[in-house]
């Protein structure tokens, strides 16, 4: 699915600036009409190696990607060509009619622009929305639930629509920042075989380019905001497309409906805030029957583990007693995922030093959970032990 092509682009929308010193420079767009979610690619190129770009200011462009540079060389005729091209990705910030101002190139203490060239962004998108029978790629985000309680997992799909001329090569996830901090999430591996679905009423290639199990640290309302980048071929343009390039890149919007997450409640029979979902156990590992010794350090492990995903923050937590010097508090985390469910083991091991000889009560640890299986609160809990000190 991810397959890398190089294709060397010819543009048709360009605009040339030639001067009496044989050096030639010209601004290029793969097309002066886009939509708002769509990736320009520009390039500015002059005919010698020995040119430099002064950094051009895009200020009605976000920089997606740049700069690339590339040096061609040719011979024609006998005669030797160059060419430098330094080319960027760019994404509008708007809609309307952009401006790409000039290019500025150097060579031998002498200056040489190109001209400026207008963009047009259209405010509707055909391409990334589904609802268009001219729709011909974009992405939906399917959620399995609406309304989840906090640390519930919610699983959401990446599903790709495109169609039958369209060969996505390569795809990346342009997430935002507020989406892995709003969520707790884990990736679930995907199936990248293509079906056909109908949407509305237009058959599509489909699939599923990414898995993502997500769950609310807190109460709250939110949705799926993200973009996910894809390049792809047209196998045969359209007539409006005949004249542009057949790589395309297009930065296509996923957005989802509100997803509002609630905290269940405590009730009198069960008066505590559930932590995970699943089904765990929980052990507190001690040196049972070995001899412990004053100023000798020792190891006690805390053991929770089952089907769920666990944090290291709700790991429990030993209440240490007076009398104890604890060297050091290291966790341990390794979940794996078997038939699309997450298993996972998580310790926390103490290394503790008794300061003083005596009995020391170590009181028992509790992690409280929701089993969906059951459907019931339950609370996975160790037992209380002594160590005596001598």
């Amino acid at each position: 699915m991810k397959v890398k092509i190089s294709l060397l682009i010819f543009f048709m929308f360009f605009t040339v600036v030639a001067f009496s010193q044989n050096i030639t420079v010209q601004t290029k767009v793969s097309k002066d009409t886009i939509g708002y979610f769509d990736v320009l690619r520009v390039s500015f190129e002059a005919n010698s190696i020995g040119v430099t770009l002064r950094e051009p200011y895009f200020e009605d462009f976000t920089i997606y990607k740049g700069s690339d540079t590339k040096i061609e060389q040719s011979y024609i005729d006998g005669k030797k060509t160059s060419k430098t091209i330094i080319s960027y990705l760019l994404k509008p910030k708007r809609t309307g009619k952009l401006a790409i101002d000039k290019a500025v190139f150097e060579y031998d203490d002498k200056i040489f622009t190109t001209d400026p060239v207008t963009i047009v962004v259209k405010g509707d998108t055909l391409t990334n929305d589904p609802s268009q029978k001219d729709s011909k790629i974009f992405v939906s985000a399917q959620v399995s639930n609406y309304t989840p309680f906090c640390y519930q997992p919610v699983m959401v799909e990446y599903k790709l629509y495109f169609d039958e001329d369209i060969k996505p090569s390569t795809i990346s996830f342009d997430f935002k920042k507020e989406y892995t901090d709003k969520f707790l999430i884990y990736s679930l591996s995907s199936d990248e075989s293509i079906t056909k679905e109908t949407i509305g009423g237009k058959e599509y290639n489909s699939i599923i380019i990414k898995k993502d199990i997500i769950r609310f640290k807190d109460k709250g309302e939110t949705s799926i905001n993200n973009n996910v980048v894809v390049e792809y071929k047209t196998s045969k343009p359209t007539k409006e497309d005949e004249n542009f390039e057949q790589i395309s890149v297009k930065s296509l919007p996923v957005i989802s409906k509100k997803i509002k997450s609630k905290k269940m409640e405590k009730t009198p029979k069960f008066p505590h805030d559930i932590q995970s979902y699943g089904d765990y156990k929980l052990d507190v590992i001690y040196p049972e029957f070995a001899k412990i010794r004053k100023n000798k350090i020792f190891e006690i492990t805390v053991q929770l583990y089952g089907e769920g995903y666990i944090e290291d923050e709700i790991l429990p937590q030993l209440s240490i007693p007076k009398g104890f010097e604890v060297i050091s508090n290291i966790i341990a985390n390794d979940p794996v995922m078997e038939d699309e469910k997450i298993k996972s083991v998580a310790t926390r091991t103490y290394k503790i030093k008794p300061l003083a000889i005596g009995n020391y009560k170590f009181r028992p640890l509790s992690f409280y959970f929701y089993n969906e299986k059951t459907k019931q609160r339950k609370a996975a809990s160790s037992k209380e032990f002594t160590l005596t000190v001598k």
